[in-house]
C-alpha cells in the first residue's frame, strides 16, 4: 500500500498534463464530501468534485485522475489495489480502474451495466487481496483479474439491497452495511449471517470490536450480540463513523462527537458553525455526512450546506479548535448565463449565479472574488454584488469586466490575477453619465477595442435595454437603444457578432436578427448614427422562436444563432432551422434550448444546449456531446453511448473558446469543464500558440520549473532579465518539457521579477513572451 501511495502522489504532484486532442477536463467546487479514508498520511476525499488528495503533513490537495473522461464527477468511494491499479466508485457512473497511475498517461477503464455491474450506482468499495469488492443501489459483487464477477452466495442474497458500507476484517470476513442492518460473510466458507438491526450508515473497528452507525445510533458488536451505546446525538441519526489514534468519532448532520470512554459528547458544534459562517457566510443548516480520524486521533469532517453557496469542504479539530481546509477550486458549480471569458494562453474567469467570480490560470490555481462592497462598506476594491452574475468580458487589454443583476458595472485590472494585492477597481453607477443599465447579459469587443455591453430588458422596462459601448480608454460612452434609434427593432439584446471593419450582427429578442452597419468602429465614426444602415436579416415571421439567447458566424461566412427553440442558420440569403433530435435516425441536436454559441479556429460551431454541446463541423456533420444522467434519463433511445460525455451536466449554461490552446471551457449548471477542440491529425500548430506555464510562477505555492506547450517539434530557450542579461539556455526542447528550471547559468536559485523568454524552433521562427516569478 504504501509503495502504491507513493506512486500516486508522485504522478499528482508532477507538472499539469498538456490537452490532447479530445480530452476533457473537470473543474469542480468539490464542496460535497461523500466520504473521507484515511491512509498513512493522506486523507482521500470521496467528492462531488471528483477525488481529492489530502496531505496531513502540509494540508495541501491535489486532484487525481483528472483527464481520465470520466462520465459521472460524484465519487462515492475508491479502493487502491495491491498491484498498484486505483479503482474508484461513482454514484450513477458505475465503477473505474485505473491503470499504472505512475504512466505519463494513465488509461482508464469504466465497468458499468453492460459489463455486468448490479447498478450504475455505486455506493462503497473496499479491497481483499487481489479481487475489489463494491456496493451498489442493488447489492455486493466484485472483480478478479479486473472481470466483473457474482460474489457466489453473497450477491443472490443481496440481490435488489442498497448497500451503504463495506468493511474487510482480515482476508476472509467482509461486513456489508445495509437499508436493514448488517451481512457477514465468510469468503473461505462462503456462508453469511445476517443481523436485522434496522438502517446501517457505516462500519468501523475501534478497540479491537466492530461497531455500526444509523438507524439505531451507534453499536457495537460482540459475542454475536449488538449492543447499543446511549442516544445522546440530539434525536440526529450519526451518518458516519472511525476510529484511528484511540479516538472514536461519530457525525450526524449536525456535527461531530467524540467517545470520551462514557459517553459520546458534542465536539465544539458552535464553533464549528461560527468558523463556517465566516469562512463562507454559512447558517445553521450545515450537513455533516464523513469523518476519517488520522493516526494522531484528528478527526476530519466533511459533508454540505444546503443552500449550496459554498461547501464546508473538510474540517479538522487540530489543537482543540476547528479548522477548514479549502482546495484551490472554483467559487461555485452553477455558471451564469455567459458566465464565461477565455485568457489567451489556458486561464480562464468564471461568473457564477450565487458566489461571486474566479479566476483559474493554467496552472491550475484558482483565486476567486466572494465578498462584495456591501460585505465591507467603504472598500471599493470588491465587485458590487456577488450573486446573480450576468456577464464577464476579457478585453485585449487585459482588463475584466463584470456585471450582475441591479448592480454597477465593474472593471477589474487584476495585475497578477492570482492576487489580490495589486487588483484596481473602477465601478461605474446607472445615469452617471456612464451605462444606462445595469443588467447586461452579454458583452463583446469591437475590432476598435471598444466594449459593447448587451442588456436583455424588455421595451420600456425601466428604461434599462439596448446596447451600452464604452470606448477603449473609457473616455467616451455611447447608448443605443430603440428611443436613440427607431430603426432598431428591439432593445433586448442577446449577443452580438462583428464582420469586417463597419458591421455588427445583433441577436434581438422578441425579434430576430438585425445588421447594423456603423460606418466604422473608431470612435468618431460610431458615435455619428447619422449615416448608419439598418437591416433584418431575420424577422419575426422568419422564425419559429423569436426568444434568442446569442450569435456567432463561422469562417465561410455563415451566420448562426440560438434560440429557445433551436439554432437558425443564415447564409446565402437563405434561413434554416436545427430544432433538437426526436428519433434515432433524425438529424438534430441534444436540446431544443439553445444557450450559447461558439466558433473555434478549425471552423466548427459549438452549440450549448439545455440537452449538452454538440459540435457542428465544416462539413455539416453533428457530433453529440451529453452527460451520462441525462443519456440515461432522455437520450438512450435516440443517441448511442458515444454521445455520454465527462460533462458534469448537460444543462450547459455558457461557451467560452482559447484560440492560443484550443481549449472550449464549458459553464453548466453544476461546474465547469474544458474539451481540447483541436481535430486529430490537425495540421501543425501555429508558433504564435505556444504557451509557458504556470505563469506566473508563484514558488511558494510549489512550482519549480517552467514548461512549454502546444509547440511542434524541438525549440531552443533563452531566459532573459529586463536588462538583457542571459540567464539560462536550453536546446532541443519539446512539448510538455522544463523550459526553465529556474536555476541561473551559474546554478543559483533566479531572484522574484519579470523574465523575457525567448522561443526559436529549427526554422529559425521565434517568439518572446514575459513570465513573471514570485517567491
Amino acid at each position: 500500500m504504501k509503495r502504491t501511495l507513493t506512486v500516486l502522489l508522485a504522478l499528482l504532484l508532477a507538472a499539469p498534463l498538456i490537452a490532447a486532442p479530445g480530452e476533457w477536463h473537470i473543474h469542480l467546487d468539490a464542496s460535497v464530501a461523500y466520504r473521507l479514508q484515511v491512509t498513512g498520511d493522506t486523507l482521500w476525499c470521496c467528492t462531488n468534485g471528483g477525488i481529492l488528495l489530502f496531505d496531513l503533513r502540509d494540508s495541501t490537495f491535489t486532484q487525481i485522475a483528472d483527464g481520465l473522461s470520466f462520465v459521472s464527477t460524484d465519487v462515492s468511494s475508491v479502493a487502491p489495489a495491491a498491484d498498484g491499479t486505483l479503482w474508484a466508485g461513482f454514484y450513477g457512473g458505475g465503477v473505474v480502474r485505473i491503470d499504472d497511475p505512475s504512466a505519463p498517461d494513465p488509461t482508464a477503464k469504466r465497468y458499468g451495466p453492460s459489463d455486468g455491474l448490479l447498478a450504475d450506482s455505486v455506493t462503497a468499495m473496499t479491497a481483499i487481496g487481489d479481487e475489489i469488492y463494491y456496493g451498489s443501489t442493488n447489492g455486493v459483487a466484485k472483480f478478479f483479474d479486473n472481470f466483473h464477477s457474482r460474489e457466489p452466495g453473497l450477491t443472490d442474497a443481496l440481490e435488489g439491497v442498497r448497500v451503504n458500507d463495506l468493511l474487510a476484517i482480515g482476508g476472509d470476513t467482509l461486513w456489508v452495511a445495509t437499508e436493514a442492518g448488517v451481512v457477514c460473510f465468510n469468503r473461505a466458507t462462503l456462508s453469511l449471517a445476517s443481523f436485522d438491526i434496522g438502517r446501517v450508515n457505516a462500519l468501523c473497528v475501534f478497540e479491537g470490536r466492530l461497531h455500526a452507525a444509523g438507524a439505531g445510533g451507534v453499536l457495537q458488536f460482540a459475542d454475536n450480540v449488538w449492543t447499543p451505546y446511549a442516544d445522546v446525538f440530539n434525536g440526529h441519526e450519526p451518518l458516519a463513523i472511525s476510529a484511528g489514534g484511540g479516538e472514536f468519532v461519530a457525525v450526524t448532520d449536525e456535527g461531530a462527537w467524540r467517545w470520551n470512554g462514557y459517553v459520546f459528547a458534542a465536539i465544539d458544534i458552535g464553533g464549528m458553525k461560527t468558523l463556517h459562517h465566516e469562512l463562507y457566510r454559512m447558517g445553521w443548516n450545515d450537513i455533516l455526512r464523513a469523518v476519517a480520524v488520522d493516526g494522531n486521533g484528528t478527526p476530519w469532517v466533511g459533508g454540505e450546506f444546503t443552500l449550496l453557496l459554498r461547501g464546508v469542504y473538510v474540517s479538522g479539530r487540530v489543537d482543540g479548535a476547528w479548522i477548514n481546509r479549502a482546495p484551490s477550486l472554483p467559487p461555485h458549480n452553477a455558471a451564469a448565463q455567459r458566465g464565461l471569458a477565455a485568457v489567451s494562453g489556458g486561464g480562464v474567469w468564471l461568473s457564477t449565479e450565487k458566489n461571486g467570480v474566479g479566476y483559474r490560470d493554467p496552472s491550475g490555481a484558482w483565486n476567486n472574488y466572494t465578498l462584495m462592497r456591501p460585505d465591507d462598506p467603504g472598500n471599493d476594491d470588491l465587485p458590487s454584488y456577488r450573486f446573480n452574475n450576468l456577464a464577464v468580458l476579457h478585453d485585449s487589454r487585459g482588463r475584466l469586466w463584470l456585471n450582475a443583476l441591479d448592480y454597477d458595472l465593474d472593471l477589474l485590472d487584476a495585475g497578477d490575477p492570482l492576487v489580490k494585492t495589486d487588483d484596481e477597481w473602477a465601478h461605474f453607477a446607472l445615469e452617471s453619465g456612464t451605462i444606462t443599465s445595469n443588467r447586461f447579459v452579454a458583452a463583446a469587443e469591437d475590432p476598435a477595442g471598444n466594449c459593447w455591453f448587451l442588456s436583455d430588458a424588455v421595451l420600456f422596462e425601466s428604461g434599462v435595454w439596448g446596447i451600452n459601448i464604452v470606448r477603449f480608454d473609457t473616455t467616451g460612452w455611447l447608448s443605443v437603444d430603440p428611443i436613440v434609434e427607431s430603426r432598431m427593432e428591439s432593445g433586448s439584446v442577446f449577443g452580438c457578432v462583428f464582420d469586417g471593419d463597419d458591421r455588427v450582427y445583433l441577436a434581438l429578442r422578441d425579434y430576430g436578427i438585425q445588421l447594423w452597419i456603423t460606418q466604422g468602429f473608431d470612435w468618431s465614426e460610431l458615435t455619428d448614427l447619422t449615416d448608419d444602415v439598418w437591416l433584418t436579416i431575420a424577422g419575426p415571421e422568419d422564425l419559429t422562436s423569436t426568444d434568442l439567447t446569442s450569435i456567432e458566424m463561422t469562417p465561410d461566412g455563415t451566420l448562426w444563432a440560438g434560440t429557445a427553440g433551436g439554432l437558425v442558420r443564415y447564409r446565402s440569403l437563405v434561413i434554416e432551422e436545427i430544432g433538437a433530435k426526436s428519433y434515432s435516425g433524425d438529424t438534430g441536436l441534444l436540446g431544443s434550448d439553445v444557450r450559447d454559441l461558439a466558433v473555434d479556429r478549425f471552423g466548427a460551431l459549438w452549440v450549448g444546449t439545455n440537452g449538452g454541446i454538440d459540435r457542428i463541423g465544416p462539413d455539416g456533420l453533428i457530433t453529440p456531446y451529453t452527460s451520462i444522467a441525462k443519456w440515461q434519463r432522455d437520450l438512450s433511445d435516440i443517441y448511442p453511448t458515444s454521445a455520454v460525455s465527462p460533462l458534469p451536466s448537460a444543462n450547459v449554461r455558457a461557451l467560452a473558446y482559447d484560440e492560443t490552446t484550443d481549449l472550449l471551457w464549458i459553464g453548466t449548471d453544476r461546474g465547469l469543464a474544458s474539451l481540447d477542440v483541436t481535430p486529430a491529425g490537425a495540421e501543425t500548430l501555429p508558433f504564435s500558440s505556444m504557451i509557458l506555464y504556470p505563469n506566473p510562477i508563484h514558488v511558494g505555492r510549489g512550482d519549480e520549473a517552467v514548461r512549454i506547450g502546444r509547440v511542434t517539434g524541438e525549440v531552443d530557450i533563452r531566459v532573459y532579465t529586463l536588462e538583457g542579461e542571459l540567464v539560462h539556455e536550453a536546446t532541443g526542447i519539446v512539448d510538455g518539457d522544463v523550459a526553465w528550471d529556474l536555476l541561473t547559468l551559474n546554478g543559483f536559485s533566479a531572484r522574484s521579477g519579470i523574465y523575457l523568454v525567448r522561443v526559436t524552433d529549427k526554422t529559425g521562427r521565434n517568439e518572446v513572451r514575459k513570465v513573471a516569478l514570485i517567491r
